[in-house]
């Protein structure tokens, strides 16, 4: 099945069936923002928004992003250049 051949009746058939699906599993489109934390956070709240964003543990991606320090080499800068950039929970409020 091609999106692409379906007329817009069709597509709105699927759109709504993805959206109850994504209500059942707890997924929100109001959270879709990529920002930083500021409770619970453990340095600038980097690690905690890109867990709420993706919907794990907090301390998976901190544990990744200390592989990436340890083992890459980027994590370092990458966790600077996100802390600058990432806007703030209550900023996107």
């Amino acid at each position: 099945l091609i999106f692409g051949e379906m007329n817009e009746e069709e597509k709105a058939i699927i759109e709504e069936k993805l959206i109850e699906v994504y209500r059942i599993k707890g997924i929100t489109f109001e959270d879709s923002s990529l920002y930083k934390i500021e409770n619970g956070k453990k340095l600038c709240g980097v690690c905690g928004g890109i867990a709420e964003y993706f919907n794990i543990d907090a301390t998976i991606v901190r544990l990744l992003w200390v592989f990436l320090i340890f083992c890459v080499g980027t994590g370092i800068l990458a966790y600077i250049v996100a802390a600058i950039i990432m806007p703030k929970k209550s900023e996107l409020i």
